[in-house]
């Protein structure tokens, strides 16, 4: 009601998430995160040559899964130069020595970007669950939409291929590699 007014108007239910490409990707001391917290556009992940943290398009990056040479060469304090993997690859060189003295067990590079980008995937099929499966919807009948960038288009894909959803609508053009190695969880 507005003003004692009773308002009708097809209203659609929008539930977001924070698990992009610039979702952070800390340790804790105990176990990774992601989010909700975001580097934004300024300073941006680290590969966007800002002093950024590790992010998930880091970790994108670093496992090959982004294309460095389709992104325009706009990064970096003059705006003209490209993506950076090899500050993607120290932050995640920090993230492992961090583990290492706080755990006391070494883990690849690999290893880590690949866990903080499950967690990702987990944080965006937590979010559809919450809107759909715990509401009692059959999540077979209806169609994901997945909007952002690189993020959103593969893991849109990895949630179809775990059969959670009968179709998805993914814009055409991510700027990357598909890979069959994203987690289907």
């Amino acid at each position: 009601m507005v003003a004692g007014v009773r308002i009708r108007a097809p209203m659609m239910q929008i539930h977001t998430v924070a698990a992009g490409g610039g979702s952070i990707c800390r340790f804790d001391g105990m176990r990774f995160r992601v989010g909700p917290e975001s580097a934004g556009a300024k300073p941006g992940p680290a590969c966007y040559r800002g002093g950024g943290p590790l992010t998930v398009t880091d970790c994108n990056l670093f496992l090959g899964r982004i294309v460095p040479e389709e992104f325009p060469a706009v990064f970096g304090a003059a705006g003209n130069e490209p993506l950076d993997p090899t500050a993607s690859e120290a932050r995640l060189r920090d993230v492992g020595g961090d583990v290492e003295r706080a755990l006391g067990r070494s883990m690849s590079l690999s290893e880590i970007a690949e866990g903080f980008l499950r967690i990702a995937v987990d944080n965006m099929a937590n979010a559809i669950r919450k809107i759909s499966i715990a509401r009692g919807h059959d999540v077979t009948r209806y169609t994901l939409v997945s909007f952002g960038g690189r993020a959103g288009s593969m893991r849109a894909g990895s949630r179809i291929r775990s059969g959670s959803n009968a179709s998805s609508c993914i814009r055409s053009r991510a700027c990357s590699r598909p890979t069959e190695s994203a987690s289907p969880t």
